[in-house]
């Protein structure tokens, strides 16, 4: 590969990640990012986990189409680094996708596809 492809490569991995609003949470956390918007989404995953792996771009896609929205915000949380918030929420298989809102959550149980989530939050 030569050094142009490979700059052109680089930049537009820098421009991708710079429109990417998912933040990485953990039990110090959590509770205050979460509160920082009127509906946080959170995908608790395991990096081992084949399932989490698929999701993990469409995920990253989802929370672009939230950049310029401060009402959604998106999460990842690691269970494996965080077993105390994977046992508050009940998580019992991976990748689970919770809303906060409010006070209240909702667990999805549709579609695992950046549009069904996104249509089904945006609702919330």
């Amino acid at each position: 590969m030569n050094t142009r492809v490979l700059s052109i490569a680089v930049l537009l991995i820098l421009v991708a990640s710079a429109f990417c609003k998912v933040v990485d949470l953990n039990e110090s956390n959590f509770d205050a990012e979460v509160a920082k918007c009127d509906v946080s989404l959170v995908t608790f995953f395991a990096p081992w986990c084949g399932h989490c792996k698929r999701w993990h771009e469409p995920y990253e896609e989802l929370s672009t189409r939230f950049a310029d929205d401060n009402k959604i915000c998106a999460f990842l949380v690691d269970v494996t680094e965080n077993r105390e918030l994977s046992g508050r929420y009940g998580i019992r298989g991976i990748p689970t996708i919770i809303a906060f809102h409010g006070d209240s959550n909702t667990k999805y149980e549709g579609a695992r596809t950046p549009d069904a989530v996104y249509d089904w939050v945006t609702k919330l």
